[in-house]
């Protein structure tokens, strides 16, 4: 798995949102952690969720654990 950067990087979005990097890198986690469920629910039932696949969803809850660092 190759991991795409992020088209902003953490500074940018804290300045255009008016707030901390550390704010920025708990939304990423906050997110990784809601679709780390939805691929745990996937792999649990076999079947899309939201319309998107268990290997999308663990590709997507692992780059945005990634951008939480």
């Amino acid at each position: 798995m190759t991991i795409q950067k992020p088209l902003l990087s953490i500074s940018e979005l804290a300045a255009m949102f008016n707030v901390s990097e550390d704010r920025i890198r708990q939304q990423y986690a906050d997110n990784a952690a809601v679709l780390k469920t939805m691929y745990e629910k996937a792999v649990r039932t076999g079947k899309k969720v939201n319309g998107y696949t268990a290997a999308q969803l663990k590709e997507d809850y692992q780059r945005y654990e990634i951008y939480a660092l």
